[in-house]
């Protein structure tokens, strides 16, 4: 497994400078394989759990001009997920497939526990 080195300094330097983490085609291996190491080490460096959420919903959207995506909000496209304790105390429950307990994608539920 390759790895990505997202340190302390960089997270830091990020967050101070309101910058976006955004892949592209010339990055070295895919965002989504390491979408977790990612996420989790904006959070261990200084980013609140809000932060990397939105960072992951809403700035992507952003990012990629998509109006209708990135929130849960009237007239916007969503897919959800209802976990067990809070990610906004602890981000890393998302890591947790067990804490999930509902999914819904494209507006069916497709895991309900």
């Amino acid at each position: 497994m390759k790895t990505i080195y997202l340190d302390e300094a960089v997270v830091l330097q990020m967050i101070e400078q309101g910058t976006y983490l955004v892949p592209t085609l010339l990055a070295p291996v895919s965002v989504l394989e390491f979408a977790e190491e990612l996420g989790m080490s904006m959070v261990k460096y200084g980013m609140s759990e809000i932060d990397a959420i939105r960072a992951s919903t809403i700035t992507a959207a952003e990012c990629l001009c998509l109006d209708n995506v990135g929130q849960i909000k009237s007239g916007y496209l969503a897919d959800v997920i209802l976990v067990k304790e809070d990610p906004l105390k602890d981000i890393s429950v998302l890591k947790d497939t067990d804490n999930i307990k509902i999914v819904i994608k494209d507006g069916d539920i497709v895991k309900s526990i």
